[in-house]
């Protein structure tokens, strides 16, 4: 069974006390998913509250996927130009990443 696509598109305007309104009511649900709900009159459940990712957090995953990235692009310049891989060059890089992993969630605990 596949999964209908949304591809319509439904603009609406609104006062900025209706839209207040609206943000208020529409607690952790998305702009779109509360709208669409409400419309088709279907029961929303209340949502857990979503916790923001902390700023510093997120600038500390970015540097690991900037290393992840560095390693990728190591391995396929060198396998494209027909040089060996250095697998321990690649090992050490990997646990600096798994050492600055740990770090992140030690942190954020």
């Amino acid at each position: 069974m596949t999964k209908e696509k949304r591809e319509k598109t439904i603009k609406v305007r609104v006062t900025n006390s209706e839209f207040d309104a609206i943000e208020k009511r529409r607690g952790n649900y998305s702009m779109s998913n509360f709208m669409r709900n409400s419309a088709l009159n279907i029961e929303m459940k209340e949502q857990p509250d979503i916790k923001l990712a902390d700023p510093a957090l997120i600038k500390n995953i970015a540097s690991v996927g900037n290393l992840l990235n560095q390693i990728a692009r190591v391995a396929n310049l060198h396998a494209k130009a027909g040089y060996p891989i250095e697998v321990a060059r690649l090992n050490i890089q990997i646990k600096s990443i798994e050492n600055l992993m740990k770090k992140v969630v030690s942190d954020a605990c």
